[in-house]
């Protein structure tokens, strides 16, 4: 019987983004004759994963298991071992030109929440996004990036992580990752509750507006906060809405009904109610 093989894995990153917990596995690239074999990764980032015999396999890195609940950051096709053979593995560096966080987010209790995340690059005249979503402990990662530093800089624009969820928003300024590019970057994002959009909707005659769509959108940011931090709501059978988990600010405010979007002028996102009419530039207090 041949001499069983051993695959050793080696990830070269730091302990501060190691301990938010890796997985490996490898499994028959071809066939199914023995279960997946999965391990954790080590604060050395050092694993070894074996018997194992001399086959192609699949091998995978994960945040967090290597399921559902996870998320794939970098994998390949090993060639077969030889027998006996202890053979190393590591994911491929993405390169000086690349950008890689990861981190944790957490409400403002400190406990790990799920949220949509966008790393947001302005760059040569546009910006570029890149969007992921933290998992059941919080845990998330950027792994690829690209970004032109001189440019970003010049331009004097910051690289900014935003943040939303039930727990709320934030806005993280990356700009001090610059320096490390084309290394891991640990950066963990806070919540904060936000604020409440409430009030009443009525249309020109002053009836309220039952059952309609409300298009709320931060003014005086670019076209990406605006779709990022807006937010659509639905009135109800009084014209009545209430919304929370907004960025401070002044919000522009739309109705979709039966004649397309109408505009129903600004209102603050600071928690008090108001009215709202079509036609009114401005929100009253209700």
């Amino acid at each position: 019987m041949p001499e069983p093989s051993t695959l050793e894995v080696v990830i070269p990153w730091p302990r501060e983004i190691l301990e938010l917990g890796f997985e490996v596995m490898v499994q028959p690239a071809k066939v199914s004759e023995f279960a997946s074999l999965r391990r954790a990764i080590g604060l050395d980032g050092v694993v070894r994963l074996g018997p194992l015999d001399q086959r192609e396999l699949n091998i995978a890195l994960w945040l967090g298991p290597p399921d559902w609940r996870g998320k794939h950051v970098a994998g390949g096709v090993l060639p077969s071992l030889d027998p006996g053979e202890v053979r190393t593995w590591s994911p491929i560096e993405l390169g000086s030109g690349v950008l890689r966080l990861a981190g944790r987010v957490v409400g403002h209790d400190s406990k790990p929440v799920v949220a949509e995340l966008q790393l947001v690059v302005p760059c040569d005249g546009r910006v570029e996004c890149y969007a992921v979503t933290s998992d059941g402990e919080g845990r998330f990662i950027v792994g690829s990036a690209p970004i032109r530093p001189n440019i970003v800089l010049a331009r004097g624009r910051a690289i900014e992580l935003l943040a939303r969820g039930p727990a709320g928003v934030a806005r993280v300024a990356v700009a001090e990752a610059l320096p490390a590019i084309g290394t891991f970057r640990r950066l963990d994002v806070t919540l904060h509750p936000g604020h409440a959009l409430r009030g009443r909707a009525l249309d020109a005659e002053g009836k309220p507006l039952v059952c309609q769509w409300l298009s709320f959108e931060p003014m005086g940011v670019g076209l990406n906060e605006r779709r990022w931090f807006g937010a659509e709501v639905e009135t109800d059978a009084d014209g009545n809405f209430a919304a929370e988990g907004f960025e401070a600010g002044e919000y522009q405010v739309r109705s979709f009904g039966k004649d397309g979007w109408r505009e129903l002028g600004t209102m603050p996102a600071d928690g008090a109610a108001v009215e709202l009419r079509v036609g009114v530039a401005k929100a009253s207090g209700s």
